[in-house]
């Protein structure tokens, strides 16, 4: 019995000592784990925050592009007009170089017109002699006589004009565009070139948010697995420490009863003694006196 009792009080000790050990290793663990899990939260933050502005630059860029897509057909539109309007330009010339030609008559419409004008000035202005007078007369009549001459001339030349205005102002806007869309382009370039660098950097940190979660799980299967072993363990120790109080209880309970069938052999004793004549000694009362 007193063998079983060392035996048990000796394993009761041990579970003791491998339960402590166990908790330190437990709360290693547990250190371990809520530090790889921070870590592996800052990096999902880190890549949260980083896809947010990919997302961002993306919808930028998108609409950059979706810019430069609409201002290049736009100067398309513009350069199939300027296109047809240099067309129409060119007929309109040519029909009055043309009639020109068919007329006899090198000067345009514009010159003839500056031309009658400044001789008139001069005639109003100026004092001749009646013979030079007569002679610039002559001029001026045969200068308006071409002049009415290529009265349909003068039409085509101010059409000529006109569109060379419009394709001015169109060449400009058109140049415009094109300068709006480079800038655009340029943008969407540096927006994507952004992207790119971005979402290298959002890998690198996958690869750290990987590492930092597989620690993680490790040491919180390590943390799980340790928890199990000191529940089985404090499982068997407290099985232990019943068993142990149980035999200190009936062990207890069995030195009460000597305890009380000696003194109430005692008891018998002495009554007897008396019965007898004897005496009873300060010795006897003693015994007595301790066996209760």
């Amino acid at each position: 019995m007193a063998s079983h009792n060392e035996e048990l009080s000796k394993t009761e000790f041990q579970l003791r000592r491998e339960i402590e050990q166990l908790r330190r290793s437990l709360n290693k663990a547990n250190e371990n784990k809520e530090s790889w899990f921070k870590e592996k939260e800052n990096f999902s933050e880190k890549i949260r925050a980083l896809i947010k502005e990919i997302k961002k630059l993306k919808g930028a860029r998108d609409e950059n592009t979706a810019s430069v897509k609409e201002l290049k057909e736009k100067r398309k539109k513009l350069s199939d007009s300027i296109r047809a309007k240099i067309t129409e330009v060119k007929g309109l010339r040519k029909k009055r170089d043309d009639s020109m030609k068919k007329l006899g008559i090198k000067k345009s419409p514009e010159m003839l017109e500056r031309e009658i004008a400044k001789l008139e000035e001069k005639i109003e202005t100026e004092v001749f002699s009646p013979e030079k007078e007569q002679k610039m007369m002559k001029s001026l009549k045969e200068m308006k006589k071409n002049l009415s001459a290529v009265s349909g001339v003068k039409s085509a030349s101010s059409s000529v004009n006109g569109l060379s205005s419009d394709i001015d102002a169109l060449k400009k806007e058109s140049d415009e565009i094109h300068k709006a869309v480079q800038e655009k382009a340029a943008a969407s370039q540096e927006q994507h070139e952004k992207m790119v660098l971005i979402s290298k950097q959002v890998d690198d940190l996958k690869k750290g948010e990987k590492e930092a979660r597989e620690n993680f799980l490790r040491y919180k299967e390590e943390f799980a697995k340790t928890n199990q072993q000191i529940q089985e363990k404090l499982m068997q120790l407290h099985k232990i420490s019943s068993e142990l109080n149980e035999m200190k209880s009936a062990a207890e309970k069995e030195r009460l009863l000597r305890a009380q069938q000696e003194a109430e052999e005692t008891e018998r004793s002495l009554e007897e003694k008396m019965k007898k004549g004897g005496k009873i000694t300060k010795d006897d009362l003693m015994r007595l006196t301790f066996k209760k």
